[in-house]
């Protein structure tokens, strides 16, 4: 396996990835399964402006994880920057996924490295990101990659 910067030639191959992300998305993955319209969302999927808005615009960092010429994971984030506060300049991971048969065996830790070691490189001071919070495993992985738990957002319908 390799973990490398997302190439122009991997477009395909990522879009498709981006898309079963996309789908893998269900009611549960939200607190209350009543912040979205699931069903309504996915039909917007079949439009490839909505995987090119999160993974092809420019100033996005994308790794990609590859076994055997096929793409079995991404890393996609930004950086957030904001002055004269304290921790002005953090690279955001916007988006992390490991396709399903390639889960449990490092390949999700590996992309964090990478994406980290990448926004060290522009200079950024710090690192962050958001999960649902009933993604227990994603939380365990974060924890275990050194990040501790900053703020919690809640919401819910008006």
């Amino acid at each position: 396996m390799t973990i490398r910067p997302y190439q122009p030639a991997d477009k395909d191959q990522l879009d498709k990835l981006g898309r079963e992300f996309y789908f893998e998305y269900s009611p549960t993955q939200t607190v209350t399964g009543e912040l979205v319209d699931f069903d309504e969302w996915r039909e917007d999927l079949t439009d490839s402006d909505i995987i090119n808005e999160n993974f092809f615009k420019p100033g996005l960092t994308v790794i990609v994880a590859e076994d055997d010429g096929q793409l079995i994971g991404f890393a996609v984030g930004y950086i957030k920057e904001e002055k004269d506060k304290r921790l002005n300049k953090e690279g955001y991971l916007a988006e992390l996924y490991v396709s399903d048969g390639n889960r449990g065996k490092g390949v999700g830790s590996q992309l964090i490295v990478a994406i980290k070691a990448e926004f060290r490189k522009l200079g950024c001071t710090h690192f962050g990101l958001t999960a649902f919070a009933n993604n227990k495993k994603a939380i365990a992985l974060y924890k275990r990659m050194g990040l501790i738990e900053y703020v919690m957002r809640m919401k819910g319908k008006l």
